[in-house]
């Protein structure tokens, strides 16, 4: 869905709301300003005493960088950078808040903007970083090229945004959860799990058209059965195989 490049309107209000304190800074009405849920999941928020520190920081100085608007879907004033900042202001009980405007072509690429963003914040953790590089779509040699860092690092980047992606996507667990995991943990479940998807599907496929299993499912299943028992595997495929053996015993 594209995404109006013009901003012509928050443009006249750049003009409109411009400081008297700083002739070049642009301020907005705080009731003004749209937060679209989607964007604000994207962002990993501060954490509660960063976040006090900021607002005692802005008390004291003012804001020293503007937050960012753009335009999406047709609807001005959206947010796209300073969530953190704005929600200071709000507890400040201040009615307007510095702003800037920048313009994306589409959603994939806020989404980019947004990450890379993230990736120059200094409280990072290394979950963190591995998931926002992950997300990244450029070539793995660009990305690398960009970050300092080696493809491998990239792929591997790639590997745990999947992984936590997957789970959530699937309900079994929390992302803030999962990025509080060990990146080797979150991988390591994500393929036991997808394992057992996978294996519930061959099962209820081959299932439907009168138990036609191939020897070679039917030995992995065993073996899967086995090796797991009831801790790991799921109770659907183990129900599944119990009834394929119990009617098909030699």
């Amino acid at each position: 869905m594209k995404i109006r490049k013009g901003n012509n309107q928050l443009s006249e209000l750049a003009k409109t709301y411009s400081s008297s304190e700083n002739n070049n800074a642009s301020y907005i009405p705080i009731s003004s300003i749209i937060v679209k849920p989607w964007l604000q999941e994207l962002i990993r928020p501060r954490t509660p005493s960063e976040q006090s520190n900021l607002k005692a920081d802005i008390e004291i100085n003012g804001l020293s960088t503007p937050i960012v608007l753009t335009t999406i879907d047709g609807e001005d004033n959206c947010l796209v950078d300073g969530h953190g900042r704005l929600e200071c202001y709000q507890q400040l009980q201040r009615s307007t808040i510095p702003f800037t405007v920048k313009t994306f072509n589409n959603k994939d690429e806020i989404r980019a903007w947004v990450y890379r963003k993230q990736l120059g914040r200094r409280n990072l953790s290394k979950q963190d970083r591995a998931y926002l590089i992950g997300s990244l779509q450029d070539s793995k040699a660009q990305i690398a090229r960009e970050l300092e860092i080696g493809t491998t690092q990239v792929a591997d980047a790639r590997k745990y945004y999947k992984a936590v992606n997957w789970l959530v996507e699937n309900h079994y667990k929390d992302k803030n959860n999962l990025l509080q995991d060990s990146i080797s943990s979150v991988i390591q479940l994500y393929k036991k799990l997808s394992e057992q998807v996978t294996c519930t599907e061959s099962v209820q496929v081959k299932k439907s058209v009168n138990w036609k299993l191939d020897s070679t499912l039917v030995s992995r299943l065993k073996e899967f059965a086995q090796v797991n028992q009831a801790k790991s595997i799921s109770q659907q495929v183990e129900s599944i195989i119990k009834e394929y053996l119990d009617n098909h015993a030699h």
